[in-house]
């Protein structure tokens, strides 16, 4: 699996759009997939039976973020706002997103603050 940085070297090299697309949902399929082993390992057993709950969670997540990361990226790639921008808002969110669920936040709350994140980095722009 490749790393971050070299995902965003290959963001930063690709001209085309749908490849730019492809490269951020590898990046958000890095980040989501870090973080949840991350909870996994940190994580006592007490709070086992939370994971089936916290797992499906991250999988409505990130289908969730890859759809709306593409309407994202390709409104950014068309208006031709620079790939460090691109980048620093994915990676904002994913953080965002990350610090919600490792607070085992409902998965209706995590998804509503995933689609209010969305809305802010548009503006934001």
């Amino acid at each position: 699996m490749e790393t971050i940085k070299s995902l965003v070297r290959k963001l930063v090299q690709t001209e085309s759009i749908s490849k730019q697309v492809n490269v951020l949902q590898e990046i958000n399929t890095l980040f989501l997939t870090k973080y949840m082993l991350e909870i996994i390992d940190s994580d006592s057993n007490s709070n086992f039976r939370l994971y089936p709950i916290v797992i499906f969670g991250f999988i409505l997540l990130k289908l969730k973020l890859i759809t709306t990361m593409k309407r994202i990226s390709l409104i950014l790639v068309s208006i031709k706002i620079n790939y460090r921008r691109i980048v620093l808002a994915n990676c904002i969110f994913i953080e965002q997103v990350k610090k919600k669920i490792l607070h085992f936040y409902t998965i209706k709350e995590v998804l509503m603050y995933a689609s209010l994140k969305i809305v802010i980095i548009i503006l934001a722009f």
